[in-house]
């Protein structure tokens, strides 16, 4: 006696794995990354409000998502 057998098997998706900011840099008030943050996202924001004229809500929400990781990855580190 032979048989065929057909077995599928499930894909398993996996999350990606969120990387951690260290925001313990940011709470401190005084600290020099805290101050290079806010500045480097003030002027980062001031530079993209000089270029874009776009009254969209989105659009300004997604420049200031950007700009603030950006920023973020280069101060506060990953």
């Amino acid at each position: 006696m032979v048989a065929t057998v057909a077995v599928k098997l499930k894909r398993i998706l996996r999350a990606k794995n969120r990387v951690k900011w260290n925001f313990e840099k940011l709470k401190e008030s005084n600290s020099y990354s805290s101050l290079e943050f806010r500045t480097g996202v003030n002027l980062a924001l001031e530079k993209l409000i000089e270029h874009r004229l776009a009254d969209n809500p989105e659009v300004k929400w997604t420049d200031f998502k950007e700009t603030s990781t950006s920023v973020g990855k280069e101060t506060v580190g990953l």
